[in-house]
């Protein structure tokens, strides 16, 4: 893109620009929803994030179900 004459090099934006600064804010930290069990509503990437930025290593295993029908999601805490 130019502007006055200059070339500028534009980026789209993710549509969070605390995001796209880097900065870090209010609304990546865990709510009181959170603590209570309430999950719905909270992608599993963001809480994935949530365990990181509380210290914690998250670690993912993906393996082939015996039955496929009987395929499931668990998580287990060490």
């Amino acid at each position: 893109m130019v502007v006055d004459g200059k070339e500028i090099e534009v980026e789209e934006s993710s549509g969070n620009i605390f995001a796209d600064l880097g900065l870090r804010v209010a609304d990546e930290r865990p709510q009181l929803h959170i603590v209570r069990g309430r999950l719905a509503g909270y992608s599993i990437e963001r809480l994935t994030r949530f365990l990181i930025l509380l210290g914690q290593n998250v670690e993912i295993t993906i393996r082939s179900a015996e039955n496929p029908e009987n395929a499931h999601l668990s998580v287990r805490v060490a």
